[in-house]
């Protein structure tokens, strides 16, 4: 499901105003923010049922984050778990939904492919809230892109590798064109290009492997093959076209059966 732009504009808004009222150096204090809107928040353990819940009861607002799927105090699983169910606080139509009992106690579960627009709204807004645009770029200007550098503006904003990943290809957030592919037990999932990216005939589709030409799909067809560093590939290993053009691809491989690919020109 795709959110229209004038909704994506004012969740993107609303939530960089937030931040910008809460930011300490790069990071967004998002307890402050519970603090100063009187809500209660409690890490307990809900075994798989959901990563964190906004209830509304008695004239007041509870959050629960569940231990179970990993929200520890201070994680970047628990930042953006809290910052998803503030979004469905401070999205007008969410608040009035949960004001009004239509999805009070409504249960958020980490999905990465989304296809309900509460969910969707409420993830665009804990992106922008802990990656605002104007930070965002400035702890990126000048640093040529790589998985490095992924790494070192998750540690700035305390956010995971993925959900930066994901923010980075933001056409208001990103400085290169760039394309992630997510496979999970080495199929695609899903992928995700920037708007300046060049190249759109993708030699492969959801639920199929990676082009075998490709450093993933290498690794794939032989696990010796694993390669973390920058690898220099041609546009064809990942793309139908007849561009002689070198690419830059570099992978990230989980523990957790998925893998991922970025891939950008120089």
């Amino acid at each position: 499901m795709i959110i229209n732009q004038a909704s994506k504009d004012y969740i993107k808004n609303l939530a960089e105003f937030i931040a910008e009222d809460y930011s300490e150096g790069t990071e967004t204090n998002l307890y402050k923010i519970l603090e100063d809107e009187n809500i209660s928040l409690f890490h307990d353990h809900y075994e798989n049922y959901f990563d964190g819940m906004l209830v509304y009861s008695n004239n007041h607002f509870y959050i629960h984050l569940n231990l179970d799927k990993g929200n520890l105090p201070g994680t970047p699983r628990e930042r953006f778990s809290l910052a998803h169910e503030l979004g469905h606080l401070f999205i007008e139509e969410h608040y009035r939904g949960l004001i009004n009992g239509d999805f009070n106690g409504h249960p958020s579960k980490f999905e990465l492919k989304r296809d309900n627009k509460l969910e969707i709204e409420a993830d665009q807004f804990a992106a922008y809230l802990l990656m605002p645009s104007q930070r965002f770029k400035e702890a990126c200007k000048n640093k040529p892109f790589s998985f490095g550098l992924i790494k070192e503006l998750g540690n700035a904003f305390k956010t995971s590798k993925l959900s930066t990943i994901i923010r980075f290809t933001d056409p208001d957030a990103g400085t290169y064109p760039l394309m992630v592919s997510f496979f999970q037990n080495q199929k695609l999932k899903w992928f995700i290009l920037s708007n300046d990216f060049p190249y759109k005939a993708f030699k492969t589709k959801i639920g199929k492997p990676p082009p075998p030409t490709s450093v993933l799909g290498e690794y794939y067809d032989d696990s010796e093959a694993k390669y973390t560093g920058i690898e220099r590939i041609y546009a064809d290993d990942w793309f139908y076209t007849d561009s002689s053009q070198e690419l830059n691809e570099q992978c990230f491989y989980s523990n957790y059966g998925y893998d991922i690919s970025m891939i950008w020109p120089d």
